[in-house]
């Protein structure tokens, strides 16, 4: 038998070939793996499906990109993490300023809906939610024992509220006995804030 046209020494990748039957070292090329095809003395794919990819990423997941043969497919997809990304993208909310896309969605590897978004950023005397879908007024409620005026004058450093406002402790009113009763505050220092009638003969 003529081995003329059994040229080579090697089977190519994916390739299916037969051997010259008067010398066994010389192949020849004839068909391919299942998911390729012949072209220019090579097999090269000519789907992802055929090879067990997907072409295209699908909707609410992410994937892994693989190139085979100038193709771009795409494998292992799952489900995209996106807990507390629940916002229209396109809208902001209410004193929002802006906006976050869920991490995993931004980039080429994820086909994600527009909803995936959560607040970055509110309004000036407003604050993030915990779900990250609302922007709420900073809490300007002062500590217990902490007012925002005080009649009395105050005592000690301010402290802020969540709006930034101070609060003070104030100092104690100053009781004004009737005549003839004493302010056990003034007369005894760890009396309480009452008025003692003395004590008459």
């Amino acid at each position: 038998e003529d081995c003329a046209d059994f040229t080579l020494s090697s089977c190519p990748a994916h390739g299916v070939c037969a051997a010259c039957a008067t010398d066994k070292s010389l192949l020849k090329l004839i068909s391919c793996d299942t998911g390729y095809k012949l072209s220019g003395g090579v097999c090269r794919a000519f789907s992802c499906s055929a090879l067990g990819y997907v072409a295209s990423v699908p909707y609410g997941q992410i994937c892994t990109a693989v190139t085979v043969d100038a193709l771009d497919c795409y494998q292992a997809c799952r489900n995209v993490d996106c807990a507390g990304y629940t916002l229209d993208c396109n809208s902001l909310p209410e004193n929002a300023l802006a906006v976050e896309k869920c991490p995993e969605c931004a980039g080429d590897n994820a086909n994600c809906g527009e909803n995936l978004c959560k607040i970055s950023q509110c309004a000036e005397g407003y604050k993030i939610a915990e779900n990250g879908t609302t922007c709420l007024a900073l809490d300007d409620t002062c500590p217990d024992g902490y007012f925002k005026e005080c009649e009395s004058g105050t005592q000690g450093e301010p402290v802020l509220t969540e709006a930034g406002n101070k609060c003070y402790q104030c100092k104690p009113k100053v009781l004004n006995c009737p005549t003839g009763q004493l302010n056990l505050d003034t007369y005894w220092c760890d009396g309480a804030l009452r008025c003692l009638l003395p004590q008459v003969n």
